[in-house]
């Protein structure tokens, strides 16, 4: 049962990633189609490391679970670049890109993020800026 899942997972994946590479075809700026392809490398990513690195995980399997999750963590980059280029006063985003280089061990660009999500929402909170997100 747990493999027809992960199966049928794996199929709703794989469409919603063709469904936003359609949009990108005809608008590559589309923050919603952007944000989503970023979450699933992201998640995918996150998966690998979650789920098959386990306390019995051979320790020289480790590095090639990190690199198959880095690249994972670098394919959702851009997507969610495009995304923040989007919709800048989007608050999950923001913690998509802090998400993404956190993962990538990326400390400099993570603390750029994490700084301008705390503003955002700071400004938000206060009313001088309204959230804008998909």
């Amino acid at each position: 049962l747990d493999k027809a899942n992960s199966t049928k997972k794996k199929e709703f994946i794989d469409m919603a990633k063709v469904s936003c590479f359609k949009v990108l075809d005809r608008d590559s700026l589309n923050g919603d189609a952007n944000f989503k392809l970023a979450t699933i490398y992201y998640n995918n990513g996150a998966n690998i490391i979650m789920k098959t690195m386990t306390l019995d995980t051979p320790i020289d399997s480790i590095p090639i679970y990190e690199e198959m999750a880095n690249k994972l963590f670098l394919q959702s980059l851009p997507f969610m670049q495009r995304a923040f280029k989007s919709k800048p006063h989007c608050p999950k985003i923001i913690e998509g890109l802090m998400g993404i280089y956190y993962s990538l061990n990326d400390e400099e660009n993570f603390k750029k993020y994490k700084a301008l999500f705390d503003k955002l929402t700071e400004d938000i909170q206060k009313g001088l800026i309204k959230e804008d997100c998909i």
